[in-house]
């Protein structure tokens, strides 16, 4: 968004007016683009003087390095995507919000996304003092991670800007699932109601064999979260198998009962088979069971799922092996290689079956 309000007022010589931001990035409403705008001033990216329409102005600013992308091997390159030219079934490699803008609106049925969870293992943090974010009632003080060079308003940032994409690309039956821990999920959920993605539920997935805690200075991290979230409005039109959500049956669940409801926490042990470790793992690699799950219960056969953070693939294998469609999108070359060669893997082995 910033960089479309930069480049509007060097074309126009003025800025673009809420009702023009809402409809190029084709917003639910134009309160929407104003809370982005909000953002983006309190972050101290842009100045506004209020009740001026088009008093916008452009922070100049020491920009941050963005990664370097290699080109995407497919024709559409440079081109926006239509909807016969999806690389359905394929593991893109590319930059999430880049690949996303070249998206049609309204195409993909389900969003399982494992973004970097902006973590910071023990270095120095800084506290930079307090910074007004206008709109939500006071003021934020920002920590700057340096384990990650990703410091707090530059996530918060990258966060709206990846789900600015994902909300335009969800069809309006579709659903996004994040997964996240206590470093990331307070600025997506806030990132959630900025965007106007309604939250359906939080899942807290228990690790019943979590890494054990060796510093001995705090309790053992035994969980991760996820936000399920859906941009369909009142109507609520998102798909949910609750009848498959009672009879769903896991032995390693020690919390599901079958032919009972579903809970909010999910005892799934982080352990992987054999042959998702084969070709390679991913740090933060999940197992294809608690990929399964999401999948199943909130998409049907022959949708498009895409996999904005795809690392080494197992959410687009979940979905092969369920039937549905898939995108992955990765940005490390090398992730892409293993998710390859674990997809053609298991077409080859379901050929044989």
């Amino acid at each position: 968004m910033l960089d479309f309000i930069s480049k509007y007022t060097s074309s126009h010589e003025y800025a673009p007016s809420l009702e023009e931001i809402a409809s190029y990035f084709d917003l639910a409403s134009v309160s929407t683009a104003h809370h982005h705008v909000e953002a983006l001033e309190g972050l101290g990216y842009l100045k506004k003087i209020d009740n001026h329409p088009r008093a916008l102005e452009v922070v100049q600013r020491e920009t941050v390095a963005e990664p370097v992308t290699q080109n995407i091997s497919l024709k559409f390159d440079s081109n926006r995507i239509t909807k016969t030219d999806i690389p359905v079934n394929q593991i893109v490699h590319a930059d999430v919000i880049d690949f996303l803008k070249k998206m049609p609106g309204a195409s993909v049925d389900l969003i399982v996304a494992d973004p970097p969870y902006n973590l910071s293992q023990g270095g120095n943090w800084s506290w930079s003092g307090a910074k007004s974010l206008q709109g939500f009632g006071g003021k934020w003080s920002k920590v700057m991670e340096n384990w990650d060079n990703m410091p707090l308003q530059d996530y918060f940032s990258f966060t709206l800007a990846w789900l600015t994409e994902a909300k335009r690309v969800l069809k309006p039956s579709g659903s996004i699932w994040i997964f996240g821990t206590y470093h990331n999920t307070g600025i997506i959920n806030v990132a959630f109601q900025i965007l106007e993605i309604e939250i359906i539920n939080e899942i807290i997935w228990y690790k019943r064999n979590a890494f054990p805690n060796l510093s001995g200075r705090r309790f053992t991290a035994s969980h991760e979260t996820l936000l399920w979230g859906h941009v369909g409005g009142k109507k609520r039109k998102y798909y949910f198998d609750y009848p498959g959500s009672k009879t769903w049956f896991d032995s390693s669940d020690q919390i599901k009962k079958q032919d009972k409801q579903m809970r909010t926490v999910w005892d799934i042990p982080n352990n992987k088979e054999r042959r998702e470790l084969q070709f390679g793992k991913h740090p933060t690699q999940k197992p294809l069971s608690i990929c399964k799950r999401i999948i199943s219960l909130s998409s049907k056969e022959n949708e498009l799922v895409v996999s904005p953070f795809a690392g080494v693939g197992s959410e687009c294998l979940a979905a092969a092996e369920l039937n549905r469609r898939y995108i992955g999108i990765e940005l490390d070359e090398a992730y892409v290689d293993i998710a390859k060669k674990r997809l053609d893997n298991a077409q080859k082995v379901r050929k044989l079956f």
